[in-house]
C-alpha cells in the first residue's frame, strides 16, 4: 500500500509539474524578453539622452557666462569669482557624463543650476557696483550666442539622442509583443487579431517618429511637453502608449486563456481514462465543473476533486484486498 501511494504521490506531482510549465510559458508570454532591449538598457539610454541635453543647455549657460567675465574685464572690473563659478560649472558637466542613472543626474543638474544661479547674482552685483550698462552685457551674451557652432553641434547631438532614445524605447515594446505573440502562435493560439493590432500601432510609430523629428528640430533645447511646436507629437505618444498598454493586457489575457484551455483538455483527457475505474457520476460532475470552469483556479479545483476521488477509490480498493487477504489467512 504505501508503494501504490508513493506512486500516487508521484503521478500527481508529475501532473503538478506539468500545470505550471504550461502556466510559465503561456501566462507569462507578455513579459517574453528573447533578444529584445532590456528595460535596463533602456533606462540607461534615457540617462545618456537626458545628458546629451544637459550638456546642450550648459553650453549655452557657460558660452552666455564667458561673454559677461569678457565684457567686465574689459571694463577692468576683477572677474575672479566668476571665472571660478565658470570653471566649476565646466566641471559639473563633465561629471554629469558618468552618470548613472536619472537621481544621479538631476542632483548634478541642480548643483549646475545653482552655480548659474550665483553666477546671475555675482554678475549683478558687479554690474550695479560699477554702474555699467545691463542692456550691453545682454547684448555681449546674445551676440556670443548667436550662430554659435558648438552649441549647434550639442543641440544635434541632443536631438539625435533623445529621438534614438524614443525610437529604441518603442521598438523594444514593439519586440516584446512579437515575441509573445509567437509564444502563443506557436502553443497553438489564435492571434490574428493581436498581430493586426500590432501592425496598426507600428504605422503610429512611423507617424509619431516624424512627429516628433519635426519637433525636435523646431522646439531646441526647449520639452516638447512644454513646446506648442510639440503639441501633436507629445498627444500621438500618448495614443501609441495607451495603444500598446491595451495590447499588452490583451496579450496576457490571451496567454491566460490558452494555458487554461491547455489544462482543461489535458484534464479531459484523464477524466476519459478514468471511466470505468472511477464512480461514473462523480465522474460526470467533476467533467461538468472543467468544462464550465474559465479560470485557472476553478480548472486547479475541479483538477482537485479528481485527485480527491482517485485517492479515495484507490483507498477503498486496498482496503477491500487487506481484507480479503485476512479472510484468506483465518481460512
Amino acid at each position: 500500500m504505501k508503494l501504490l501511494n508513493k506512486d500516487l504521490k508521484k503521478e500527481f506531482f508529475s501532473k503538478k509539474i506539468f500545470v505550471l510549465f504550461i502556466l510559465l510559458m503561456l501566462v507569462s508570454v507578455a513579459y517574453a524578453a528573447d533578444d529584445c532591449t532590456s528595460n535596463q538598457e533602456i533606462a540607461q539610454e534615457r540617462v545618456q539622452a537626458q545628458y546629451a541635453f544637459y550638456e546642450y543647455r550648459a553650453q549655452g549657460k557657460i558660452v552666455g557666462m564667458q561673454a559677461v567675465i569678457d565684457y567686465l574685464e574689459s571694463e577692468e572690473i576683477d572677474v575672479f569669482e566668476l571665472e571660478t563659478i565658470n570653471e566649476d560649472l565646466e566641471t559639473t558637466i563633465s561629471s554629469a557624463k558618468e552618470a548613472e542613472d536619472k537621481q544621479a543626474l538631476d542632483d548634478i543638474t541642480k548643483e549646475g543650476k545653482d552655480l548659474v544661479k550665483n553666477f546671475k547674482e555675482k554678475a549683478n552685483e558687479l554690474v550695479d557696483e560699477n554702474d555699467l550698462s545691463i542692456s550691453k552685457v545682454r547684448q555681449a551674451v546674445a551676440d556670443s550666442l548667436k550662430n554659435n557652432e558648438d552649441i549647434e553641434a550639442k543641440k544635434d547631438t541632443a536631438v539625435n539622442a533623445a529621438r534614438n532614445h524614443a525610437s529604441n524605447f518603442l521598438k523594444s515594446k514593439v519586440c516584446l509583443h512579437e515575441n509573445a505573440q509567437g509564444k502563443i502562435k506557436n502553443a497553438g493560439g489564435d492571434v490574428d487579431e493581436l498581430e493586426s493590432d500590432l501592425n496598426e500601432v507600428k504605422t503610429d510609430i512611423d507617424e509619431l517618429e516624424a512627429a516628433e523629428q519635426e519637433a525636435y528640430e523646431k522646439c531646441g533645447s526647449m520639452a516638447l511637453v512644454v513646446c506648442s511646436e510639440g503639441e501633436n507629437a507629445v498627444q500621438l505618444r500618448k495614443q501609441v502608449n495607451e495603444k500598446l498598454k491595451q495590447l499588452r493586457e490583451r496579450t496576457r489575457v490571451t496567454g491566460q486563456e490558452l494555458a487554461v484551455t491547455k489544462v482543461k483538455n489535458a484534464l479531459l483527457d484523464r477524466i476519459e481514462k478514468s471511466e470505468g475505474r472511477l464512480d461514473d457520476d462523480e465522474l460526470v460532475e467533476i467533467k461538468d465543473d472543467v468544462e464550465k470552469a474559465t479560470t485557472m483556479e476553478e480548472v486547479q479545483d475541479a483538477r482537485k476533486e479528481l485527485n480527491d476521488l482517485q485517492i479515495e477509490t484507490t483507498k477503498g480498493r486496498q482496503q477491500g484486498r487487506d481484507s480479503d487477504d485476512e479472510n484468506e489467512e483465518d481460512e
